[in-house]
């Protein structure tokens, strides 16, 4: 079956990006050549603010777009921009129209989220990238006690 790629990055690349080169091959070792079969991999950069990187990510993507089927980015900045970034993923005719997946009458951002997360987790045949950026806000605000406490981690797929 071939899938038309799909590549959603909000930057272009920088004409300018240099070095790191080490680094941008760590995390392709990670992500696809060492990559275990039924088993998500995940390569975090952390860093402060301004050190580059979101230039990295941007780099790397835009380097082995043509390793990936799907390559999109997701907005973390708190879990309902989060889950907000998944609806929007869904909003991309080419990605609908990849997964069959049919949300429209569905209003609830964790439930539309619910099953694209369930579709990449299920999918075996497309080699997929999520670039998830600005995490800093890890946990989601709640007032009531006695809930388990959601983190942006819960709402990442897994193989």
């Amino acid at each position: 079956m071939k899938y038309l790629p799909i590549f959603n990055s909000p930057y272009r690349r920088n004409p300018n990006f240099t070095g790191h080169v080490k680094t941008l091959e760590m995390i392709h070792q990670n992500l696809v050549l060492d990559a275990r079969p039924d088993f998500t991999s995940s390569y975090v950069i952390h860093g402060l603010g301004g050190v580059g990187k979101t230039q990295l990510a941007i780099e790397y993507s835009y380097l082995h777009r043509s390793d990936f089927d799907i390559i999109y980015w997701l907005r973390a900045d708190d879990y309902e921009t989060f889950l907000r970034s998944y609806s929007q993923l869904y909003e991309d005719s080419s990605f609908r129209g990849l997964t069959g997946l049919n949300l429209r009458d569905e209003n609830n951002l964790e439930k539309i989220s619910a099953r694209i997360i369930l579709w990449f987790e299920r999918c075996q045949d497309i080699r997929w990238l999520l670039v998830i950026d600005n995490a800093d806000k890890l946990q989601r605000d709640s007032t009531s006690q006695g809930h388990q406490i959601e983190t942006i981690g819960n709402i990442i797929p897994r193989g």
